[in-house]
């Protein structure tokens, strides 16, 4: 169901809109995505104007399970895969930690929800991964020469990504340095990490992965 209703491709983070048909159950074989989600507790009804039910996660608690869930199926792996990949992260592994985003990217399903795959794509399952481990993610990150695709907070460090469609995590890393997407977090005391990703976007596969102190 998960990969069926394309339940990676929803924000959680700003909210759920629905209108009441959304909610519907009589049909179990037809079950929409927010039906699934508001009858199993994954999500609650946080406001209602015109019509529009806007839904939210509840509290930390469940939208920690609710992400290593989707993250983990994503993957076709157990839910210790995705603890084991962002614990290669923390303790800065990235041979082994590349080869977790590998495996992710190598199953993640595609073509029914989205018919062309772009760097967005890739972010989204980024984000659901890092978010389900608790770690603090920041995406798209404004600054004054550019934006940073994603930076992530950990209390011992922060990694700094840049992904690159149909280029090189070389290229990728050039990108940080050039831009400086490291700098206002070098003033912070803990130790920064550069991470370049290259995807190919006719395999839709994680071809190239560097990194670099900052």
């Amino acid at each position: 169901f998960i990969k069926r209703e394309g339940l990676l491709a929803i924000d959680y983070e700003n909210g759920v809109t629905a209108r009441e048909n959304d909610f519907d159950v009589s049909d179990i074989r037809n079950l929409r995505a927010v039906a699934m989600l508001y009858q199993t507790g994954y999500l609650t009804i946080k406001g209602y104007e015109d019509g529009e039910y806007l839904l939210g996660i509840p509290d930390e608690e469940v939208r920690r399970d609710l992400l290593l869930l989707v993250a983990a199926q994503a993957a076709e792996a157990d839910e210790s895969w995705v603890g084991d990949t962002v614990r290669y992260l923390r303790r800065c592994e990235f041979e082994d930690f590349f080869a977790g985003l590998r495996s992710l990217f190598a199953h993640l399903p595609y073509g029914s929800k989205e018919g062309r795959v772009h760097e967005m794509s890739y972010e989204r399952a980024l984000k659901i991964l890092f978010w389900s481990q608790g770690l603090e993610v920041v995406t798209e990150d404004t600054q004054s020469a550019g934006r940073a695709d994603i930076v992530v907070k950990y209390r011992k460090a922060i990694y700094v990504f840049e992904l690159k469609r149909d280029g090189t995590a070389a290229e990728a890393l050039a990108q940080i340095r050039e831009k400086g997407y490291a700098k206002p977090y070098l003033a912070d005391g803990r130790p920064v990490y550069l991470i370049g990703l290259a995807f190919d976007s006719a395999t839709r596969q994680l071809v190239d992965a560097a990194w670099e102190r900052g």
